[in-house]
């Protein structure tokens, strides 16, 4: 068999791996830290959600420190053959660190999700609502530990994964696993996306106040654009073993995986920043909306206030239409409609 030519055994992009995970490791870091800023400053109760974040963050720099680790012991970034012809111990630390990078991602993406979950559950009332946020986050957590479960059984025993000496066929089809791990993600952005939207098209608001509560709520699901460019990575990889070149495409597939994590734990800072910039830039001008009878009983007074500038709103006591009940007859001026509040205790 003729070898590759010269050029072909020494393309090397493991650098590119190595710099991007090192810059997501700050990006990261920033996102983060901000959002502790922003907890302190606007004096926001802390929540499960902030809780979450933390072990969120500590995995996804654990993801990134492990990326680096396979460049560096593991011999990713060089075309396979390379490695075997050269370095061939490299390969056992590869499917090694690949494993832990396997469980280290699963757990990396999962944090951020119920963070973001238990941020809604501080905001929806409705019985609907909440039951769904709990069920979805039941399933985060059995898949989870299914994940890590499969990935830490993917061989039995699991040094047949790695040792060569070892003629064993008791591995399951890791690229299968792989590959519809990352669809749940999907499945499960999708739901996430959809929640929040029943409620905000009941709030007693303009469409342009809708659509900056919509900005503010939806952001958690921006990491459903990661992980269709996961999947799609994954799915036109052909084949785990020596003709799927593993060392090399581990550089993309990896960098793939950093993102969709380190966007699912950026997306779950970001509605917590809205605390901060409504703290830092201080009442503006406000209309109101919702109903409070006054002791004039003539007059009303807002208990919700959005500004007309630029559409702010604070997400506590929110109005929700709702169809008109033979028990209730209050309204506001000029509207057929009454209103309930969304009661909850958080500022986003």
């Amino acid at each position: 068999m003729s070898l590759p030519p010269p050029e072909y055994l020494h393309a090397y992009c493991g650098n590119v791996l190595v710099a991007f995970a090192s810059a997501m490791i700050g990006i990261e870091t920033f996102f983060v830290a901000l959002r502790v800023v922003s907890s302190y400053v606007s004096r926001r109760p802390v929540g499960a959600d902030d809780w979450l974040t933390i072990p969120g963050f500590a995995v996804n720099i654990a993801l990134c420190a492990v990326s680096i680790c396979l460049v560096l012991y593991g011999g990713i970034g060089y075309h396979l053959i390379t490695v075997v012809l050269e370095h061939p111990e490299k390969l056992p630390i590869f499917i090694k660190f690949e494993v832990a990078f396997s469980v280290v991602y699963i757990h990396s993406v999962t944090y951020p999700k119920l963070a973001m979950l238990s941020l809604f559950l501080r905001i929806f009332i409705g019985k609907w609502q909440r039951v769904f946020c709990y069920a979805l986050m039941v399933v985060l957590v059995l898949s989870c530990i299914a994940g890590t479960l499969t990935q830490v059984f993917q061989c039995i025993p699991l040094h047949r994964f790695w040792d060569i000496n070892d003629h064993g066929h008791s591995c399951f089809d890791q690229l299968a696993a792989w590959r519809w791990g990352s669809l749940s993600h999907i499945v499960t952005d999708l739901i996430m996306i959809a929640l929040p939207i029943p409620t905000i098209l009941k709030l007693g608001l303009s469409w342009k106040d809708k659509i900056g509560v919509s900005l503010t709520l939806l952001m958690g699901g921006i990491g459903i654009i990661t992980s269709i460019l996961r999947f799609i990575a994954f799915w036109n990889w052909k084949s785990i073993g020596a003709d799927g070149d593993g060392t090399w495409v581990a550089v993309e597939l990896t960098a793939y995986s950093i993102a969709e994590a380190g966007v699912y734990l950026i997306a779950s800072c970001l509605p917590s920043y809205r605390a901060l910039y409504i703290t830092v830039r201080g009442p503006k001008k406000e209309r109101s909306y919702g109903s409070e009878e006054t002791s004039t009983g003539n007059s009303w007074r807002a208990k919700t206030y959005v500004n007309a500038d630029d559409s702010e709103i604070a997400l506590n006591h929110l109005p929700i239409q709702t169809e008109t009940s033979s028990h209730t007859h209050m309204s506001r001026p000029h509207s057929s409609r009454n209103e309930t509040k969304i009661e909850s205790e958080v500022h986003v």
